[in-house]
């Protein structure tokens, strides 16, 4: 099954790269009525996410999308100082 992206190039699920997603998610967020704020908010989170896979050695695709690495994503900012925690989450 494909993915079709907003530029209508469909794409393989599995080498889909989260970024793309993220974007899609931000519209799918913005139509369905949610702020501006909350919709950026999500994406924030969603690039930090990808950048956290990143700085593990993780290739950022949905491949890659599985329950021990959003834990370890969840676990990295749990171990956060506050002031840290303010970086990522304002």
């Amino acid at each position: 099954m494909a993915i079709t992206m907003t530029d209508s190039t469909p794409v393989s699920e599995a080498a889909t790269e989260l970024s793309k997603l993220s974007r899609h998610f931000e519209i799918h967020n913005l139509t369905e009525g949610k702020s501006q704020r909350t919709a950026a908010w999500y994406k924030e989170v969603l690039d930090l996410f990808e950048r956290w896979l990143g700085s593990e050695g993780i290739p950022a695709t949905v491949s890659e999308l599985n329950e021990s690495n959003v834990r370890g994503f969840i676990l990295h900012v749990q171990s956060l100082s506050g002031g840290k925690k303010s970086e990522y989450f304002g």
